[in-house]
C-alpha cells in the first residue's frame, strides 16, 4: 500500500508539497502503542507475570 498525502498550508509553507510513504503488512503480533507513564497497575501486572514464570520453572523467588 502507498500512503500519499499533500500538504497545502500557505500560512506555514511557501508552496504545497506531496509525500508518499510505503506501508507493508506487519507480520507477527501487533501491540497497542500506548504510554505507560503513571500506569501504576503495570508494576503489578509485570510482577504477576514474573511469578507465573517462576512457578512454571520450579524456581524459588529470591527474597
Amino acid at each position: 500500500m502507498l500512503y500519499e498525502f499533500t500538504v497545502d498550508d500557505p500560512a506555514t509553507f511557501t508552496r504545497p508539497f506531496t509525500a508518499a510513504i510505503p506501508i507493508t503488512k506487519a507480520t507477527g503480533t501487533l501491540f497497542e502503542y500506548a504510554c505507560h507513564e503513571g500506569n501504576y497497575a503495570m508494576i503489578n501486572m509485570l510482577a504477576g507475570a514474573r511469578e507465573q514464570e517462576r512457578a512454571s520453572t520450579g524456581l524459588d523467588p529470591a527474597r
